[in-house]
């Protein structure tokens, strides 16, 4: 009777801890969806600027289920991206040095997003996206819809972000139309603070038009009475620019900008050639990695960061849309096993949720990430790559920086040589 008892004991024991196992999840959702209803909004933090994204009950229960999609991902999933990574077009007027549009290898057609698709996967997610950025291997405003695109998202609350190299000449009309569709935040990029610096970089730009651009923006939208997009100016850390600081912020508070960041350079220009030697500060602050040596060469880059547990949602959460239609892990993805499938005649569930969309995110899971992770520098939780804020002007509601800076307190950091 004693050892059938043992028996009985050790099977409910087994039975109840099952139960709990696949029951836990369901707890978690429900304490975390008590949470979220308690606020109206949920933070995005991109790029040290942290957005308050606004919250309805789709989209809380959407967040709130992720613990759920993570547990029965094998056979379900459950929810929606809320982020998701728009890249408009493949067409740049441009050949940036360490971009693969720029040095001809990206592999893809020259085209931009077909807008119809754009609107059917953006009406598919309304109940879900919170932020959208829109960048990629492209320059976004020489897709002729970006207004629209804008626009289409701001309708269901969705955040919006532009990062521009802003070197063509644009027309008051056109500069208008995307003041009025409101992104919360437009990034424009000044690699330099005279023409020969510039070019470095950005071959094939114009330092005058990208000023020029700024100043449009700002100026629009005074005349309009907008508090938004936040207008960033931003100043990519290279061998040229280390020296040229102080100007590069001079230039962000004459153009009107209402934030002045700099960003770390990544050394690759996608040809299986490194850029270090020839493009990374020797000012190691304002390096994206550390050397082991004097000077900045990919021999001695030290790359401990790629090591450790992976740290990343974005085949989960936060996939990007690519301008021929595909849907892809991030924008980083080369390899077949990091992409969805195409959206084209496919509508946005039967692709994020099919049986080999799923397996692909399980397998990213347990194999901890996919070959395009093995060099990635976001593999896990990095250092920031946006290393300066100076907030110029008070920034609209909804944004604020994570690690702002005054200009007295940057300068000290730089000063001025006589």
């Amino acid at each position: 009777m004693i050892k059938l008892n043992n028996k009985i004991r050790n099977k409910y024991d087994k039975t109840k801890q099952q139960l709990g196992k696949w029951l836990k999840p369901i707890y978690i959702y429900r304490n975390r969806l008590t949470e979220l209803r308690k606020e109206e909004f949920f933070s995005i933090k991109q790029e040290r600027l942290i957005y308050s994204c606004p919250l309805d009950e789709k989209k809380r229960k959407n967040l709130a289920k992720i613990p759920l999609s993570n547990r029965f991902r094998k056979y379900i999933e459950l929810t929606r991206p809320h982020v998701l990574h728009v890249g408009v077009t493949t067409h740049c007027n441009l050949s940036c040095t360490a971009c693969p549009t720029g040095t001809g290898t990206l592999g893809r057609a020259t085209k931009h997003l077909d807008f119809d698709l754009y609107c059917q996967t953006v009406d598919s997610l309304r109940d879900s996206l919170l932020f959208m950025l829109f960048w990629d291997w492209g320059e976004p405003l020489l897709h002729p819809r970006l207004a629209e695109m804008i626009r289409h998202a701001g309708k269901s609350g969705i955040r919006t972000v532009i990062s521009t190299h802003g070197s063509l000449k644009y027309s008051d009309k056109k500069i208008e139309e995307l003041v009025l569709a409101q992104p919360d935040n437009v990034i424009v990029c000044v690699d330099g603070a005279d023409q020969e610096t510039y070019q470095t970089y950005r071959r094939g730009g114009q330092l005058t038009k990208v000023l020029q651009t700024i100043k449009q923006l700002v100026k629009t939208k005074e005349r309009l009475g907008k508090s938004l997009p936040l207008i960033e100016f931003r100043s990519l850390a290279t061998k040229g620019t280390e020296q040229q600081m102080p100007e590069l912020l001079k230039l962000a508070q004459e153009s009107g900008a209402d934030l002045f960041s700099v960003k770390t350079l990544r050394p690759f220009d996608f040809r299986g050639t490194d850029v270090d030697e020839n493009l990374v500060p020797d000012n190691q602050s304002l390096s994206r990695y550390e050397y082991a040596g004097d000077k900045p060469v990919a021999a001695t880059r030290k790359t401990n960061n790629l090591s450790g547990q992976l740290d990343c949602g974005k085949p989960l959460h936060a996939p990007t849309l690519n301008a021929d239609g595909t849907l892809a892990f991030c924008s980083y993805a080369q390899y077949e096993d990091e992409f969805f499938g195409t959206l084209i005649n496919k509508s946005f569930d039967s692709v994020w949720k099919g049986q080999l969309s799923r397996s692909r995110r399980t397998h990213f899971l347990e194999s901890n990430g996919s070959k395009s992770c093995e060099n990635c520098y976001f593999r896990f939780e990095p250092m920031p790559t946006i290393i300066h804020q100076v907030i110029l002007r008070p920034l609209p509601d909804g944004i604020s920086a994570e690690a702002p800076q005054s200009i007295e307190s940057f300068l000290s950091l730089f000063p001025i040589s006589k």
